[in-house]
């Protein structure tokens, strides 16, 4: 057997599932599926088999492969922000995990109105993720801790009820350990619960579910294809920068994509007919990664197309059942026809087999989503309080007290979602969507995808993949639905509309967060290194197609490049990928800038920090340099551009009164002046002020410059074009200035406000009632 052939295979079906016979020859590059049940390969002697294409040796290469990719994602985990936090969403969550308690009982963990568990009553009031990560890393965390680390007694949420008391025992510390566990991960016996250790715990598990990830590739891969896509796509995986990055972040983005592409595996399944089993485990799937981000409920249309190609391969293996037994089908009848439940029509196949299981699926998916997501519910039990603020409304309603069944919905969290849904829709002012103001939909996540997310050599094959795949499998749908193949090559089908249907929906939002497209990378490399593999085969029997010697000769030159187009893709992803990671072997560009404070601005010295970014000097290097060395000055930017705003308003100082004041101007990162660059009509005075302060019209210097950029071979890749969230939490640049002799007021207020028609200044709902009050159409 020939490297790029693959073998006859033998089905082992499940009890529910239709025997059939099918030879996936895999000879012409085109997309072919695998069929259902467990899959076998034949060879004709196990003896003569290369090493290489042994079981074992897909078990090996699969195990450095994640070795690799432990490498890339451990790499200075704990270590990449020296302890300061550098991200937001980070800060948040491990605020969030610090500050919850795992649940007393089965009945605790569902009532939301007065569980410890739920962000909401530990102060977080706006929590709008899964608490799936925040209660595994709280667990984690717990069960690493000694329990004499851990307080004895807990305030009782219960305590407003008669008879209860104001304090309850910390049922965290009768959690079960393994002391041996213990000794080995926190030998100093640290409580890992506290806010400045749970982000390590919490960081570790992101990471571990990363890799879980590249295993439901290589399993989505295998059974769709063979083993050589199956490593590839698990490699090129392993490689992706964007899923590297999250993984040094406690933050949910790696959680729930496990789950997407958990629940695609499964879909994957259905669609090539398996039973009934595969239905409520995709169903558990999409529960899951619904219940970590909302948005996800949109696989419920990927278990739908899947349901679909299962009636299909019912019908292809009723029509072949037929053509064995000597009987001619009628083609109509079976593609649309609506007749008997056990004729081959798809329709009817659909109807009366997969759409039973579908609603299992569904049912499946919201009791899992009931048990990841519980606080959308209210889950109240018998002598439970109203929830906060909600009291009048929650408390009467023949549901209160069922606990778990109680499945009305949750007032706070329909109130996070509405609100968050105003903020990352743009239909309300909020500072840090003004990022994406004017970009332009689908061009830009697609952009940054490929420029960043994943390279330019991996971006680009990936989409290619998913083009050349599309047309290919309409070719093959046209097909099967004329009878002339089998439907269960229509298995990848799953991953194509989950890719379009998701880009084609995300793409087009006003957020467009790096992060959001994360539940698509694994398919989207699942059909590259298809098409990579394709393309290596295609040449390799053009190559081998003639023994003329001078035919062969030109061939080989045409075709060298498509063939080692695989090779280029790997090495091109894998250089990316080291290149992106050395900033993690080097310190964060804010400690590296808090050292050089320290080193050269004098103590006493003023310098100022912008709002919604993080301030210079950081607490790490002993003591508080605030208010004792240094004095901060905290300048507000995103604040509306009116006269106030540079004048002070005789309360509250002025950018003016500032400028003269500081000694040094430090800017953190391009959060700002990279965002309200989009808004000239809102911040022209604003615009003014970091052009004048970047070309030295303003009187201050710039005394320092630092970054930490992807470096390759001693050559740096900056990455300041990039969508800000990739930038600015682990290799910002960090800019500050030195006030000169050549600052005055005077100048100052000529080159940032003279000639500005304040009546004309675009300003947000908040500040005129007249204007429109988005971030969305304030960019106008």
């Amino acid at each position: 057997m020939t490297e790029h052939s693959t073998p006859v295979q033998s089905i082992d079906h499940g009890a529910s599932e239709t025997p059939t016979n099918y030879v996936q020859t895999g000879q012409s590059g085109v997309l072919v599926g695998s069929s259902p049940g467990r899959i076998t390969t034949h060879t004709d002697s196990a003896d003569t088999r290369p090493w290489w294409q042994t079981a074992w040796a897909t078990r090996v290469a699969l195990i450095l492969i994640l070795l690799l990719a432990s490498y890339f994602r451990f790499l200075g985990i704990t270590t990449w922000d020296s302890g300061s936090g550098q991200h937001p969403d980070e800060r948040f969550f491990q605020d969030v995990t610090s500050s919850v308690r795992l649940p007393a009982s089965f009945n605790d963990y569902f009532d939301a109105s007065t569980t410890l568990a739920n962000p909401r009553n530990v102060g977080k009031g706006f929590f709008v993720y899964g608490t799936f990560p925040v209660h595994l890393t709280r667990y984690v965390a717990a069960t690493l801790t000694p329990p004499e680390a851990l307080p004895e007694r807990l305030p009782n949420p219960r305590a407003s009820i008669a008879g209860e008391p104001p304090e309850i025992p910390n049922y965290e510390r009768a959690l079960p350990r393994l002391p041996f566990l213990i000794d080995w991960l926190n030998p100093e016996g640290r409580n890992l619960t506290s806010y400045g250790d749970v982000v390590n715990v919490g960081r570790v598990l992101v990471a571990l579910f990363d890799l879980a990830s590249i295993v439901m590739v290589f399993l989505i891969a295998v059974r769709l294809y063979d083993r050589r896509v199956a490593l590839l796509a698990a490699l090129l995986s392993a490689l992706a920068v964007m899923s590297i990055q999250q993984s040094h972040f406690y933050v949910d983005p790696n959680f729930s994509t496990f789950f997407a592409l958990f629940a695609l595996y499964w879909a994957v399944r259905v669609a090539q007919g398996a039973g009934w089993y595969t239905y409520v485990l995709m169903g558990i799937g999409i529960g899951g990664a619904m219940g970590n981000r909302i948005t996800l409920a949109a696989m419920g249309a990927v278990g739908i197309v899947a349901a679909v190609q299962a009636a299909l391969v019912w019908r292809s293996q009723m029509l072949e059942q037929q053509k064995q037994h000597g009987t001619e089908p009628d083609e109509q009848v079976g593609r649309f026809s609506l007749i008997l439940p056990h004729s081959v029509s798809a329709v009817n196949n659909f109807f009366y087999r997969s759409f039973p299981l579908l609603c299992l699926a569904g049912f499946v998916t919201l009791l899992t989503f009931r048990v990841v997501q519980p606080y959308a519910f209210i889950g109240s039990q018998d002598a439970s309080p109203g929830v906060p603020g909600h009291e009048a409304e929650t408390l009467k309603s023949s549901l209160r007290g069922l606990g778990f069944f109680d499945i009305r919905p949750e007032p706070r969290f329909l109130g996070n979602m509405e609100e968050v849904s105003g903020l990352v829709s743009g239909e309300r002012d909020f500072y840090p969507s003004q990022q994406w103001v004017g970009q332009p939909s689908y061009i830009y996540p697609w952009v940054n995808m490929v420029l960043w997310g994943m390279g330019p050599a991996l971006g680009l094959a990936v989409w290619i993949g998913w083009a050349v795949g599309g047309v290919l499998l309409l070719l093959r749908l046209r097909d099967v639905l004329n009878s002339r193949a089998s439907a269960l090559t229509l298995a990848p089908l799953v991953l194509w509309f989950w890719i379009t249907f998701y880009f084609g929906w995300q793409g087009n939002q006003f957020a467009m967060n790096m992060r959001y497209m994360l539940p698509i990378y694994g398919a989207l490399i699942i059909l590259g290194s298809w098409l990579l593999i394709a393309v290596w085969d295609w040449g390799t029997r053009r190559l081998h197609a003639t023994a003329n010697p001078d035919t062969l000769r030109r061939r080989s030159d045409r075709l060298a490049f498509m063939r080692w187009s695989l090779l280029v893709v790997a090495l091109a992803t894998l250089a990316w990928a080291y290149a992106f990671t050395r900033i993690y072997t080097r310190p964060h560009p804010r400690v590296m800038a808090a050292q050089w404070v320290d080193t050269h601005i004098p103590p006493g010295s003023q310098i100022t920090f912008e709002s919604w970014d993080d301030p210079l000097p950081l607490n790490i290097l002993g003591g508080d340099p605030w208010g004792t060395t240094y004095r901060g000055i905290t300048t507000y930017p995103y604040g509306e551009d009116e006269p106030q705003k540079y004048y002070g308003n005789g309360t509250d100082f002025g950018l003016l009164d500032h400028l003269e004041q500081a000694d040094y101007i430090s800017l953190t990162s391009n959060r700002v002046y990279g965002s309200t660059k989009n808004l000239p009509m809102r911040y022209p005075a604003t615009q003014r002020y970091y052009y004048h302060l970047f070309n030295g019209d303003l009187g201050y210097e710039l005394v320092a410059e630092v970054t930490s950029y992807p470096t390759l071979l001693g050559i740096e890749i900056p990455t300041q074009s990039a969508d800000e969230s990739f930038t600015v939490y682990d290799h910002p640049r960090v800019l500050i200035f030195k006030k000169t002799p050549a600052f005055s007021r005077e100048r100052a207020e000529e080159l940032l406000v003279e000639g500005v028609n304040w009546n004309e200044v675009y300003k947000s709902g908040s500040s005129l009632p007249t204007a429109p009050n988005s971030a969305a159409s304030s960019g106008q």
